[in-house]
């Protein structure tokens, strides 16, 4: 992905992503660009954890995204992050 869909998901912070097909729904909370690409942020629910793996979202904006999600160290509790990262 390039820098234009990194801008599209900068819209999308504070939106909720519905993976297809599983629960729990996420919150992009942050895009952190990388030398070479971006890394999306999310938080979850603490309970139950969504696996690692790919998923289709649907996101509240009306638009969807196919990518790997996976659940990260979350020192804070009452909730779980996730990151998807892109090059």
């Amino acid at each position: 992905m390039d820098a234009t869909a990194s801008e599209q998901f900068k819209r999308q912070l504070g939106l909720t992503f519905q993976p297809q097909g599983a629960a729990p729904a996420v919150a992009l909370v942050k895009v952190e660009p990388q030398p070479i690409g971006f890394i999306l942020l999310f938080q979850g629910p603490a309970r139950p954890v969504l696996p690692e793996g790919m998923y289709e979202f649907a996101v509240e904006d009306g638009t969807a995204h196919i990518f790997h999600i996976m659940p990260i160290h979350t020192p804070m509790p009452g909730h779980q992050d996730y990151q998807a990262v892109f090059n």
